[in-house]
């Protein structure tokens, strides 16, 4: 997990905001701790694609590993579905504020009097 963490940081400052991106070792050059876990457990590509709420705020990432990049074609069929993911994320994941529901001790005591 302490390799992933890094890579994973690593792999979002490397996609820009609003493309995908397919990422190889060859053309990426990863930093050597990088290089070598990727190595080791990821196929040859990795494609990446940010995943943004209805305001363009990006969530994460949608990181898929294959071993060959997808083609052109799959790529606008595959564009409605994370937009959906970030509506869909952003809708269970914002935080409510009840707090200007309820009223406070300050304006319930203001209402008794």
């Amino acid at each position: 997990l302490v390799w992933l963490r890094r890579a994973s940081r690593w792999i979002a400052a490397q996609v820009p905001d609003g493309e995908s991106v397919w990422l190889t070792p060859d053309t990426s050059a990863p930093p050597p701790d990088i290089a070598e876990g990727w190595s080791e457990w990821w196929p040859s590509g990795l494609w990446c694609i940010p995943v943004h709420d209805r305001d363009g705020q990006r969530l994460g990432l949608l990181a898929l590993l294959l071993e060959q990049e997808p083609p052109a074609v799959f790529w606008p069929h595959l564009k409605g579905l994370v937009n959906t993911w970030g509506y869909c994320w952003a809708a269970l994941t914002r935080h409510r504020r009840l707090s200007r529901w309820r009223p406070n001790r300050k304006q319930l005591l203001m209402g008794l009097i």
